[in-house]
């Protein structure tokens, strides 16, 4: 299932299984849906997405993003794919072969555990000055010492 807000897809095969399917993935809401064929998969998102024009599908192999394509753009590639006779089960490794993609659009992840990672260090430099603090106002006289 696919949000109509969403505009931005991954696509890759899945090689574990035994027929050949594609999966595409909605970058927002990390839902995997498996198609049997690239077209099926330009169809799904041109009939259930409200910006067509602003949607990219993200191209992995071997688990990494190699580049990606319009929905509009991947649709054409895929007509002409069809019509020059290459099977709808080679389509995606044809187009990863041959390099008929975009190298020039990213997608980035933000890991939340780096931001945790970060927040942490923040604090213990707070916590690290303000007991710095209190050792030079104690040193200073201007907080009594503590003596029993």
């Amino acid at each position: 299932m696919i949000s109509k807000s969403s505009t931005k897809f991954l696509i890759f095969e899945n090689p574990k299984k035994d027929v050949q399917k594609f999966t595409l993935e909605d970058a927002n809401l990390e839902s995997k849906t498996n198609f049997n064929s690239i077209q099926q998969i330009v169809e799904e998102i041109n009939g259930n997405i409200e910006n067509v024009e602003d949607a990219r599908i993200f191209i992995v192999h071997s688990k990494k993003i190699i580049g990606s394509l319009s929905v509009q753009k991947m649709g054409e590639l895929v007509n002409k794919l069809t019509l020059d006779g290459i099977d709808q089960k080679n389509q995606l490794s044809h187009i990863i072969d041959n390099k008929l993609y975009d190298k020039e659009h990213e997608l980035v992840f933000v890991d939340p555990k780096k931001w945790r990672v970060i927040n942490l260090i923040l604090f213990a430099a707070l916590l690290m000055s303000v007991v710095i603090l209190l050792v030079a106002l104690m040193y200073t006289g201007y907080l009594p010492k503590y003596t029993k």
